[in-house]
């Protein structure tokens, strides 16, 4: 079944700026901290074509702390340590489960060309394989991959006094893990664009909408290249987050439109809160 190895093509590891994107331009002030717990619980339910009457269930639920500190008005760090708890079981079988630490992700982010009402940043991404690639359920997940190293562009705009629009594009090189039956995997560079929408509906309270979509090649196993492991995937994002001056709340849920083979769940719901700290 080839959803087994491609659910970790589709995971992408963003911050939550505005809801799964990264925002243009700073999101805190200088010397500012935030930290937070982030929350999801996502499930996926598909059947093969060519196995009638089989279906499989898969259910992820994560909990991250994360973080963010502006070093200047241009550049910001940000970090997420995220621990799963994996469920999936397939018709006429029992339950397969697995949880423990996932891969740590960080994040440098600059702005290098601001411009009136918004701006453009550069960014690199690194995912640290500090979770456990061989804890692997049946239904096609596992709570680790390979390193990631990656390039992000971040641009956003505000039009009026109300209406925000951004762009995001990335590439990020996955490096080589071994999982549960000790094969070598090696996944292929993973391209990625989306798009956010920001309504501001008063002082403090924003609606906001994203589209995503991701790219990837065959991946390997063993050195030996899998046909037909390419493809993409396509989802929309919708939520609300509210800004104060001292905390941070979010909540939302991500569609997946993407074939069932490649995308990571059919649906998660979301939501995150965090504090925020000035010296």
């Amino acid at each position: 079944m080839k959803k087994i190895f491609l659910l970790l093509s589709v995971s992408i590891g963003f911050f939550a700026q505005p809801l799964t994107l990264e925002q243009g331009t700073n999101v805190l002030k200088t010397h500012t901290l935030e930290l937070g717990i982030d929350g999801s619980y996502g499930y996926d339910k598909w059947t093969v074509k060519s196995i009638p009457g089989i279906e499989y269930i898969k259910t992820d639920i994560t909990l991250s702390v994360i973080g963010r500190y502006a070093t200047d008005d241009n550049t910001e760090f940000a970090f997420s340590v995220p621990y799963k708890m994996l469920s999936g079981s397939t018709t006429g079988t029992g339950n397969d489960s697995a949880g423990g630490l996932s891969d740590v992700s960080l994040l440098l982010k600059s702005m290098v060309m601001p411009y009136e009402k918004g701006g453009l940043s550069l960014g690199v991404l690194l995912d640290i394989p500090t979770g456990n690639s061989k804890a692997f359920i049946s239904e096609g997940a596992n709570l680790g991959g390979g390193l990631g190293v990656g390039v992000l562009v971040a641009t956003s705009r505000r039009f009026g006094e109300h209406f925000t629009f951004g762009v995001n594009g990335q590439l990020k090189y996955r490096g080589r893990y071994i999982n549960s039956t000790d094969s070598e995997i090696q996944e292929s560079p993973l391209w990625f664009l989306g798009f956010d929408g920001q309504l501001a509906l008063g002082k403090n309270l924003s609606l906001i909408a994203e589209a995503k979509w991701t790219y990837f090649n065959d991946y390997k196993i063993g050195g030996i290249e899998q046909d037909g492991t390419s493809g993409n995937t396509f989802n929309t994002v919708y939520g609300l987050r509210l800004d104060t001056e001292k905390f941070r709340l979010k909540a939302g849920v991500d569609l997946s439109m993407g074939d069932p083979t490649f995308r990571e769940f059919s649906y998660k719901v979301f939501g995150t809160v965090s504090f925020i700290f000035e010296n």
